[in-house]
């Protein structure tokens, strides 16, 4: 399993680097240059206390505009979760080992109906 993570923290990276690996997950490092819902990743999870709040507008607007099927994590002290959970961005304040396990849950959840959806159409 492949999920993409925007942070500028070291510390931060280092944490979910090792938590990723104990969870089977592949972490790949993002940039603001990267595409974020191209396809390539089951997942996005975003440091949003390191992102420019106009980069946050823009990131929320492509997420509720293109509607990707992958889940859209983000973590930071001054997330206003209520208000992200409504368009469907998964939020929490601190970034832990229980979120990475839950975000792995609901991709293979979301495979498994896909391939359920797929099998009823044969």
């Amino acid at each position: 399993m492949l999920f993409a993570y925007l942070t500028t923290d070291e510390m931060n990276w280092d944490l979910a680097n090792r938590w990723a690996e104990e969870c089977d997950i592949v972490l790949f490092p993002l940039t603001f240059q990267d595409s974020l819902f191209d396809g390539s990743f089951d997942g996005v999870i975003l440091d949003w206390d390191f992102i420019p709040s106009e980069k946050r507008s823009r990131i929320l607007e492509q997420f509720t505009l293109n509607r990707p099927t992958i889940p859209l994590a983000v973590h930071g002290y001054h997330v206003q979760g209520e208000e992200l959970w409504k368009k469907g961005v998964i939020a929490f304040r601190r970034l832990e080992e229980k979120w990475l396990r839950f975000l792995k849950r609901l991709v293979e959840k979301r495979k498994g109906n896909r391939i359920f959806r797929t099998s009823q159409k044969i």
